[in-house]
């Protein structure tokens, strides 16, 4: 009884902290993250759909709210939730990259790549967008077309950052190592 009644008394002071601190996004983000570990999921999906609202660029917030739903076993919801950014914001490429990065992260592969696709539609030129298309493509399926992605990246010019073009040419040459072809 003990335990119970200093559980509960936690809880208690949890909820007064949510409730004088509410406007403050890291709380939030407790809540959510402690409600999801004691199992009380509809809770944490509260918790996440309001630090979701507060910070609806931040990919943490939105990724916990679709592994919650997950979890709870509301896959359509969960994808759903997903693809908000990029609903909500269609013309905008981050959005479409956040979409992408939190479907990935929650096993709707073949959906996250499609949004990060869409993203590097809308900016070809951001080096991070080209770079996670092709990772996504080889994660689903491998083949050309990843390495032709970063092939065009680098005879571009644009690869981004110096350390972003050393991670493309390690993998560039990665796979033509594997494939036998070390003259490229």
């Amino acid at each position: 009884a003990t335990r119970a009644n200093d559980e509960a008394a936690a809880l208690r002071e949890l909820e007064l902290a949510h409730d004088a601190l509410a406007a403050d996004p890291e709380i939030v983000e407790r809540l959510a993250q402690t409600e999801r570990r004691l199992g009380r999921l509809d809770r944490a999906i509260a918790h996440y759909s309001e630090w979701t609202a507060r910070e609806p660029r931040r990919a943490a917030p939105l990724a916990g709210w679709v592994a919650t739903l997950r979890q709870a076993g509301d896959l359509d919801a969960a994808l759903a939730t997903g693809r908000r950014p990029s609903v909500e914001r269609a013309a905008d490429p981050d959005a479409w990259a956040l979409t992408g990065t939190v479907l990935s992260l929650n096993g709707f592969s073949r959906e996250g790549c499609e949004a990060t696709r869409r993203a590097h539609e809308l900016s070809p030129e951001r080096a991070s967008y080209t770079f996670d298309l092709a990772n996504c493509l080889e994660e689903l399926a491998g083949g050309k077309e990843p390495l032709a992605i970063l092939e065009r990246l680098l005879a571009s010019g644009a690869g981004g950052a110096p350390w972003q073009r050393a991670k493309v040419l390690e993998r560039l040459r990665a796979a033509y190592a594997a494939r036998g072809d070390a003259a490229k």
